[in-house]
């Protein structure tokens, strides 16, 4: 899935926008948009990073919401901070570096045949637990195809091969990747 340019920076502005309202405690409402595929539903993830130190990712693999409105739950969130990061302070503003990833619709896999690296991202499913890593992640570390579906597996706080397990479902997306910075 590939989203045009000018989506793109939209959709990063509305992030920064949501964070700054968040941070501020205003009310911010967006328009409308012209182009339909930002009221598509997809899956959406947000990773934020101030001063090139990781600060936050959250993300929906799908969502019952519209892209717009998913990147703005997502941004309001990121800011909160959790267990793993601390929240997002108004002076941090100027340093923030923005990423979104909008995912394809997920398309369940039977062999680890149908992966391609560099293309899929992967998404497991089981009881125990649940992963997601993408297209990009699989290339920067020099993944195979079985090393690719056992790190998705460790994501998810599962041992190596629970991928080859009847009740684990993996699945392949593509995700259309920008930020607003060339690099972090």
């Amino acid at each position: 899935m590939e989203l045009k340019k000018e989506n793109q920076e939209l959709l990063l502005e509305h992030a920064r926008k949501s964070i700054e309202s968040y941070l501020y405690e205003q009310d911010y409402k967006y328009e409308e948009v012209c182009d339909p595929i930002l009221n598509e539903k997809h899956g959406v993830f947000l990773t934020v990073f101030v001063d090139n130190e990781l600060r936050g990712s959250l993300g929906f693999v799908d969502s019952e919401d519209c892209i717009m409105d998913s990147v703005h739950e997502l941004a309001k969130a990121v800011c909160q901070g959790n267990d793993k990061y601390p929240k997002i302070e108004k002076f941090e503003l100027p340093y923030l570096n923005i990423q979104i990833n909008i995912l394809s619709p997920l398309k369940q896999i039977y062999t680890k045949q149908e992966i391609e690296i560099g293309k899929h991202g992967l998404y497991v499913n089981h009881s125990d637990g649940q992963g997601l890593i993408f297209p990009d992640q699989a290339v920067d570390r020099g993944f195979d195809r079985t090393i690719f579906l056992n790190e998705v597996c460790h994501k998810a706080g599962l041992p190596s091969f629970t991928w080859e397990d009847d009740d684990c479902s993996v699945y392949i997306f593509d995700t259309s990747f920008f930020s607003d910075k060339k690099s972090h």
